[in-house]
């Protein structure tokens, strides 16, 4: 499953990249995250960090991208599913950022079928999952709209 959702923030990019690269800033503006740290003493490529998401515990790593790419990803796991968060920063004006963020599950990622509640719940929840996703992504992103626009 992938869920796309793009935004422009009136904000320099390092601006918004301060907020959405630092895990510990996520449940600033992230509507389902109630805690965030970094687990590692390394920030950037294969920094790890536990978060806390809609009540459930989850560990993840930083994946910085590429140099001269303006993003990175994070990604973390839950079983066999994998979790993909994909953020793109793109300057399009001197202060204004297009934000694209792309969440990627992937439930059978460990190899063979999804296992255990995970798999019974997308079964269960379907397209239920995916209005849910897109109505907390529009929650959190105009939290980090708000905060990078005042600076």
């Amino acid at each position: 499953m992938k869920i796309t959702y793009a935004e422009l923030i009136r904000a320099p990019r390092a601006a918004i990249q301060a907020l959405v690269a630092d895990v510990e800033q996520h449940p600033r503006w992230l509507s389902s995250c109630s805690q965030a740290a970094w687990t590692s003493e390394s920030r950037g490529v294969g920094a790890a960090f536990r978060q806390t998401t809609n009540g459930e515990a989850r560990e993840g790593v930083v994946t910085i991208a590429e140099e001269g790419r303006a993003g990175f990803e994070i990604r973390s796991s839950q079983g066999q599913a994998q979790f993909g968060f994909d953020f793109d920063l793109e300057a399009v004006a001197a202060d204004v950022t297009r934000l694209t963020f792309t969440m990627t599950i992937d439930l059978a990622a460990g190899g063979g079928a999804p296992a255990g509640c995970v798999a019974f719940f997308f079964k269960l929840m379907g397209n239920r999952f995916e209005e849910s996703a897109r109505r907390q992504l529009s929650e959190s992103f105009a939290s980090l709209k708000r905060l990078a626009e005042a600076g």
